[in-house]
């Protein structure tokens, strides 16, 4: 347990520098995003492809989702489960009813997130095989990527 709090630890910083170094910082207060490389869309004329072509926020959910990843291999060992949480409007330390705080997963996130929502549920087929799934919302869309047996099922583009 404490070499893999150690771990992740390591981990997060380097994603902390990696994403400080690529410059990747939005501010949600304001009505303008940056869509790509080199347009600028207000957030009302935002659309899912819009959101497909968006190079910052692709990188920023992936860093996101290796990050995940590794706590959630962790978590898994400690608990014999995955993790479920969601994150609201901008707090990550208040747990739903029906989830857990984001603390019980990884002590503090450390990374300038791009998307509004996250939301981590954990599944288990018919035939008892389990999995997770993270979905990300931004603007009225969504997009999903599970792991485990129903990975491909559950994992789709902005819509």
């Amino acid at each position: 347990m404490k070499y893999s709090l150690i771990i992740i630890l390591i981990f997060s910083s380097l994603l902390v520098i990696h994403l400080t170094y690529r410059g990747i910082i939005y501010f949600f207060t304001d009505t303008t995003s940056s869509i790509g490389s080199n347009a600028t869309s207000t957030i009302s004329n935002i659309t899912s492809e819009n959101l497909k072509n968006d190079i910052a926020l692709t990188q920023n959910i992936k860093d996101f989702n290796s990050l995940i990843e590794l706590a959630q291999n962790i978590y898994f060992q400690n608990n014999a489960r995955y993790f479920q949480g969601k994150k609201t409007n901008g707090n990550w330390s208040i747990a739903p009813a029906d989830k857990e705080a984001w603390n019980k997963l990884i002590f503090n996130l450390p990374i300038i997130i791009l998307f509004e929502e996250v939301e981590i549920i954990e599944y288990t087929t018919s035939k008892n095989q389990g999995g997770y799934q993270i979905i990300f919302y931004k603007n009225g869309f969504n997009k999903s990527i599970g792991y485990g047996f129903e990975a491909s099922q559950r994992t789709w583009d902005w819509h």
